[in-house]
């Protein structure tokens, strides 16, 4: 796709309110495609999974779409793997923190890392108020 193709794609994404899952995986969108990907994360309020595995977007890149989660309140789902090394994983998903509904980040090849700040979308059942049955 490149950087060109991915500003596109970016536009749709943050005006969307129905596309739930967004694969651009294996594609070379690069620092400037994520920088795209991470503005339109701002203002989406319906993608559920994002998968930029293997997309060259390295750390810069990386650090742009976990900024731009910051602010935003659908995404549950982050497949990043393949794109920064093994140093600075650990500053990236401190950035991740803030975002109350991303359950999980594939950022390293190791197991995904669980945000201990979700807060699940899904309501308690009510309670029963009443007297006794019996």
């Amino acid at each position: 796709i490149g950087p060109a193709g991915v500003s596109r794609i970016a536009s749709g994404l943050a005006a969307s309110k129905a596309l739930q899952v967004l694969d651009l995986s294996n594609n070379e969108l690069g620092v400037a495609g994520a920088n795209h990907v991470a503005q339109a994360l701002v203002t989406n309020k319906s993608l559920v999974t994002l998968n930029v595995n293997g997309t060259q977007i390295r750390h810069p890149g990386l650090r742009s779409i976990c900024a731009g989660l910051a602010h935003n309140t659908a995404l549950e789902v982050l497949h990043a793997r393949s794109n920064v090394g093994a140093s600075g994983p650990e500053a990236l998903l401190r950035l991740l923190h803030a975002n109350t509904t991303l359950r999980f980040a594939y950022i390293l090849d190791s197991a995904p890392w669980r945000n201990p700040n979700y807060v699940s979308k899904v309501l308690p059942p009510p309670s029963r108020v009443g007297g006794n049955a019996g």
